[in-house]
Parts: structure tokens; sequence; C-alpha cells
């Protein structure tokens, strides 16, 4: 895991799963039928879901639980955490406020969401500890405020309404660039495990 724990824009570490996680993936795949095909791909306004009644719910589940965790103050594509006051990019005008506690109102967003990565191709072939380091890749995370973080959902934020346009723009970039690369990932993991 530790070629996955950094790049030269993120410094958010990577850690293997505890014993009771990687039984709960373990456990969670096994509900998964041989028959089962990912979603296709939802129209944007939609975004990606993992109905409760999906056999991939318990796996979903299992990966998103405490995901992402909290990371601190690292640098997630090469930003490092907002602070109170600092302008928030996805709103003109607006400012990143404070959260209760304390510190910046902000939080770390998956870029493709791990509703998407299940349904990415080869994915639930993974064994779990690469299940685990591919929804927690830290190339796939950057820093959003919690109100566009909110508003983005599991969506794309080419759906998201009432938001800055050049950083509607880079954010789709972002997407198109990063959605590749993991699906990169798991094609190395893959094969490192002997499957294709």
């Amino acid at each position: 895991m530790s070629t996955l724990a950094a790049d030269d824009t993120t410094e958010s570490p990577l850690n293997p799963p505890s014993a009771d996680k990687r039984q709960e993936i373990a456990e969670a795949v096994k509900k998964i039928p041989a028959s089962w095909q990912p979603s296709p791909q939802p129209a944007p306004q939609i975004g990606w879901r993992v109905p409760r009644t999906s056999p991939t719910r318990p796996l979903y589940d299992a990966l998103r639980s405490g995901n992402p965790g909290e990371l601190g103050n690292v640098r997630l594509q090469g930003q490092t955490r907002p602070r109170i006051g600092d302008p928030d990019p996805a709103y003109p005008g607006r400012t990143i406020g404070s959260r209760a506690g304390g510190g910046s109102a902000v939080t770390p967003d998956h870029i493709i969401p791990i509703a998407e990565i299940i349904n990415m191709k080869g994915f639930t072939k993974l064994n779990p500890d690469s299940m685990y380091a591919v929804t927690r890749a830290p190339l796939n995370y950057q820093w959003l405020s919690f109100s566009s973080n909110l508003s983005k959902s599991s969506r794309s934020v080419a759906a998201m309404t009432k938001v800055d346009p050049a950083w509607q723009a880079e954010q789709v970039a972002l997407e198109k660039s990063i959605r590749p690369q993991l699906q990169e990932l798991i094609q190395k993991l893959l094969k490192s495990q002997g499957k294709n």
C-alpha cells in the first residue's frame, strides 16, 4: 500500500485495513452473486447510488464506513486544508466557515464516489485489502466546503447548479483525469493478484 500512499500533490497516508474491516469486506463480497453486473452510468443529475436492495450494498457500506475519516491538515490535490475565512472556490463571494468544535468547515471529498468505484470494471474481483486501498486512494481525495460537498453528493460536479463556472469546469476535468487513473490502479492490482 505504500505505493498508493502519496504522490506529489497529496500527503494523505494510507494504512491497511484492520482485521475486522478486512473480514467485513470479505463477507460482503461473498454476498455478491457471480451473475452480478455493474450498473450503467446514471445521468449526471442523478448520480451514483447503491440501493439498499443491491447485492453490493453490504460491500458499499463496509467500504464507505469511516471513509475518509479525519485527515487533519494534509495536502489534497496540491491544496492545504482551507482555513476559516478562505474563499470557497465553488461559490463566488462565499467564504469557508467554522465547524462545531473548531476548525474550518471543509471535508475530504471523493472525487469519484465509492458508489461509482464499486461499479468499475474488475473492482469486485479485488481482494479486500486492494478494495480498501482503491476506495481510499489519496489521488481520489480533495478538500471541499461542507456546503459544496453536500450539494455534490455522489453526482458529477457537472450537475451542480449556482456554482462558479470556472471551478465547475476544473472539477469536471479533474473527474475525467482521476477516473481512468483509478481504473488503471484496479487493473494493476488485479494483475498483481494473478487476475485479469
